[in-house]
């Protein structure tokens, strides 16, 4: 290589590195005075006195992305790459009959397949097909395939879907991976979320009226103009299969009318195996739950705190915590809003870990605020209403006006109202860090 062009990529890397140093020193919020940037080491500490103690940097092994994006077609059905060459363990499958039912949930096969240095296959068309084909997926040229990824000792860690397309070789298309949910649902509007594994233009109807969707992979549409105490069906459509659900608007604001709801609180992963712990989630209760909210006929649900283990240290470890509670809720959630509500296990943390004293360590909300913090991850998975609450109130806490310097309220402190009912939630853990008592 010419010297020079060496030279100047060294140059070039210096001042990525410089910039990228700034860039994380500017992030750190004015409202932490003791906290540091080492632009060597490229790690924020915590100055306690004379002594810098470090930030220790917790990668989640397994992300939401990694479990759905290495999927594609193959001669015989779809193939799985986890892209980790660590994972051994067992991927169980089935095909979901949608439509036949109300509740759309895998019909678990026979077979399993081994999962080997975190690669995978499941053979459609020979497993699945004549009296197996239970969806009509060779008739239709599509079909709908769940699948379960435990590991070698048999942990859950994950509950997917993905359509499949018979061709030469099978493809894999637009499918809805978290969702469909009905949310905010008020005397005369309610919002559908969800999110696909492409980035593709859903198609969505709600009553009579049909809806363009932008390009993306998470989908929100505020529905407005309905009518109050009306029930709506509505269609949502990514790649081939339609998933029809419908919902009901509540009574206008004053209204005496009875009405039902749920209320339940700490979902987190438990004793006893299996689905009690799918990877921070106890999907066994929260399926228990659900079902008899629906068997009561409920008009929302009111879920606040403990969701999930959490108390993680990277957000990519609490998104997929909070996608199988949402996985585990999904089929009664498509039918009835929930409000959730933040407890101090849906903790995110920076983790300032002392090695001199190993049993001293310091645990503060992440940051960036904006796009890191346990609020912020919070507000990107679930959507409820929009406090218009400002943390940046520019009282005498907030220190630096220009800045980002406590965490949004946005949808983790709000309140809506149902009828003749209105209901405060509060955020109880804001700013959470859970060793403030011994490292004030």
């Amino acid at each position: 290589m010419d010297s020079s062009v060496l030279k100047k990529q060294i140059s070039a890397f210096f001042i990525l590195f410089i910039l990228f140093s700034q860039l994380n020193a500017q992030n750190i919020p004015s409202s932490h005075s003791n906290i540091g940037f080492d632009r060597e080491k490229g790690l924020y500490y915590f100055q306690d006195a004379d002594k810098k103690i470090y930030e220790q940097v917790r990668k989640s092994r397994f992300t939401v992305d990694q479990l759905i994006d290495g999927i594609t077609g193959t001669e015989k059905g779809v193939a799985f790459n986890f892209s980790d060459s660590l994972l051994n363990g067992t991927i169980y499958y089935g095909l979901i009959p949608v439509g036949d039912g109300k509740y759309s949930i895998p019909v678990w096969f026979n077979r399993s397949v081994k999962i080997v240095g975190g690669k995978a296959e499941v053979n459609i068309k020979d497993n699945l097909s004549k009296t197996y084909d239970m969806t009509g997926w060779q008739t239709k040229g599509y079909g709908l395939l769940g699948y379960r990824i435990t590991t070698s000792d048999g942990a859950i860690i994950y509950d997917g879907k993905i359509e499949f397309v018979v061709a030469d070789p099978f493809l894999v298309s637009n499918t809805i991976v978290d969702g469909p949910f009905v949310d905010n649902v008020t005397e005369s509007s309610a919002v559908i979320s969800f999110i696909t594994n492409f980035e593709c233009e859903p198609s969505l109807t709600v009553g009579e009226r049909e809806y363009e969707l932008d390009a993306a992979k998470k989908h929100e549409l505020s529905v407005t103009e309905l009518s109050p105490c009306t029930e709506y069906i509505y269609t949502v459509r990514a790649g081939n299969t339609i998933f029809e659900h419908k919902f009901k608007t509540a009574p206008k604001k004053g209204n005496n009318s009875k009405f039902t709801f749920a209320y339940a609180s700490d979902s987190r992963a438990a004793m006893g195996g299996g689905e009690r712990s799918v990877y921070g989630a106890n999907v066994y209760i929260m399926r228990k739950i659900m079902a008899l909210a629906a068997f009561k006929g409920v008009d929302f649900m009111q879920f606040t705190g403990d969701l999930i283990n959490g108390y993680a240290y990277d957000p990519e470890d609490n998104r997929l915590q909070f996608r199988n509670w949402k996985n585990a809720v999904q089929p009664c959630a498509a039918f009835f809003p929930i409000y959730e509500t933040m407890g101090n296990h849906e903790g995110l943390h920076a983790r300032f870990f002392d090695e001199n004293n190993t049993s001293r360590y310091l645990r503060i909300d992440r940051f960036p605020y904006d796009s890191l913090s346990a609020e912020a991850l919070f507000a990107d998975e679930f959507v409820n209403p929009v406090s218009d609450l400002e943390s940046e109130d520019g009282s005498k806490y907030d220190i630096d006006k220009n800045s980002m310097d406590f965490p949004s309220y946005k949808e983790t402190s709000f309140s809506y109202v149902y009828g003749n009912t209105a209901m405060i939630v509060l955020n109880s853990n804001y700013w959470f860090g859970p060793d403030v008592r011994k490292e004030p």
